[in-house]
């Protein structure tokens, strides 16, 4: 036993002196002085070469897998990480097989050397499977680190699409609110509100039903004079504004919230009110116009039922009293405010309307 470990011992150095920086001078030494040793050196460092020639050749394939391909296509990104992911695992699967064969072989030499007595044999051969191993499970680690770089690459290129194709969503969704907003026919609304849910599908699933513009047409009414035909078209506006300001886009039970466009129905709403009271001048037309304009300026609201005011004094009285008495405070604090900021524009908008002498700051108009 003694001698065996004295062989084993005087390989371990052998080939510890092999491995260091004078290595081809040191070969050339054991294969001149020390022959026997030199056959095991090199019996160790084949079977050690063919584990790492196992790893170079799955290396050299993996970076075929290095990186996903550019595209803005969701569902091209998936593909292209799922189709790389699996070849990963056919390699990882050629590397334990190839990895699995040459142990077995080099298990089945080392039964053969310990029975015939060829311990330094069997030495060498225990050594260089261990390299071979230690390669093969170094080129595995390199292939689990490919995969987390996909998964990673294909989280960031993935959330870059969506946020890309959700600013996209927005903006659509944005105009076919202004196309709805300035409808005139209920048909017309009706299929630009829809289209907007069919973009919402589209953006985050697939096989969504796509609206038709199909459909009689809507059937005039006759005994409706043209302003109340318009008043009416504002009310619908008005409706649209409400629910498209309370609505939440859904992906699965997670609301999103959009509010681009909804403003439009509020401008279309003051738009349409408008055109009822230029072609029938009333009172209560331009009381209604106050109304509407009052969602988003008291200014232009108090200006509206200022005009009512001049054509039928009267009508400010009760309901409309409490409104005009509001636009006014409205329109007071937002001429304060437009004077704190200096916004010429909107003071000189103020003034052309000749409002300075229906609005008091400090009790002087």
């Amino acid at each position: 036993m003694k001698k065996i470990a004295f062989i084993i011992f005087s390989l371990a150095i052998n080939l510890s002196i092999a491995q260091s920086d004078g290595e081809r001078l040191k070969e050339a030494y054991m294969k001149e002085f020390d022959p026997q040793g030199y056959a095991y050196y090199k019996y160790n460092d084949g079977i050690k070469k063919q584990g790492q020639q196992i790893a170079q050749s799955i290396a050299s394939q993996l970076d075929q897998f290095a990186t996903l391909n550019k595209t803005e296509d969701p569902q091209a990104l998936i593909n292209d990480f799922n189709n790389k992911m699996n070849n990963i695992d056919q390699l990882e699967l050629a590397l334990e097989k190839q990895t699995t064969n040459l142990l077995n072989e080099q298990a089945n030499q080392l039964g053969n050397q310990l029975k015939s007595g060829d311990y330094m044999g069997a030495f060498a051969n225990v050594m260089g499977s261990m390299e071979a191993y230690s390669s093969a499970k170094e080129q595995q680690k390199q292939l689990e680190a490919k995969r987390a770089q996909l998964q990673r690459q294909k989280e960031v290129e993935m959330s870059a699409i969506w946020r890309k194709k959700y600013a996209y969503t927005k903006q659509v969704i944005s105009q076919l609110r202004q196309q709805a907003a300035y409808a005139e026919t209920e048909r017309e609304e009706e299929y630009y509100v829809q289209s907007m849910d069919y973009v919402w599908c589209n953006y985050h699933s697939t096989g969504c039903n796509q609206p038709s513009k199909s459909g009689s047409l809507a059937i005039e009414n006759k005994f409706m004079s043209k302003d109340a035909h318009y008043r009416q078209i504002a009310d619908r506006k008005i409706n649209l504004y409400e629910s498209q300001t309370s609505k939440d886009f859904m992906i699965g039970t997670t609301p999103f919230y959009i509010e681009d466009g909804n403003q439009f129905f509020v401008e279309a709403a003051a738009a349409y009110a408008a055109k009822a009271a230029s072609l029938s001048p009333t009172a209560s037309n331009y009381i209604y116009l106050a109304q509407v304009q009052s969602r988003t300026s008291n200014i232009l609201g108090f200006a509206s039922i200022l005009v009512a005011k001049s054509i039928d004094p009267s009508s400010i009285s009760g309901a409309n009293e409490i409104l005009f008495n509001n636009l006014k405070a409205g329109a007071t604090l937002e001429i304060d405010q437009a004077l704190r900021e200096n916004n010429t524009d909107y003071l000189k908008a103020f003034l052309s309307a000749g409002l300075d002498k229906t609005i008091q700051f400090d009790n002087k108009s």
